[in-house]
C-alpha cells in the first residue's frame, strides 16, 4: 500500500474544490473548517477532512500521485 502523503491546508482545499467541495465541509448537522495555512497538516486532520468530504483513502493517494492536486 502507497504511503499517505502529508499535504498543506492550501493543498487540501484547492484539491478538494477540484472535486466540487467547498471550504467549510458539512455532513449533516456536523461541518468541519479546512485550515488554509502553508504548512503541512497533521496526519489526523488530513484523515478527518478527507472522511467529511467523502474521498476514499485511496483515491486521494491516486490523484497526488498523478499530480492532481
Amino acid at each position: 500500500m502507497a504511503k499517505f502523503p502529508r499535504v498543506s491546508g492550501n493543498q487540501i482545499l484547492r484539491y478538494l474544490q477540484r472535486k466540487g467541495s467547498h471550504t467549510t465541509l458539512q455532513n449533516g448537522d456536523r461541518s468541519t473548517v479546512v485550515p488554509a495555512e502553508s504548512k503541512k497538516l497533521k496526519l489526523g486532520t488530513q484523515f478527518s477532512i478527507l472522511l467529511y468530504a467523502g474521498i476514499d483513502r485511496d483515491l486521494f493517494i491516486n490523484d497526488y500521485e498523478h499530480n492532481l492536486m
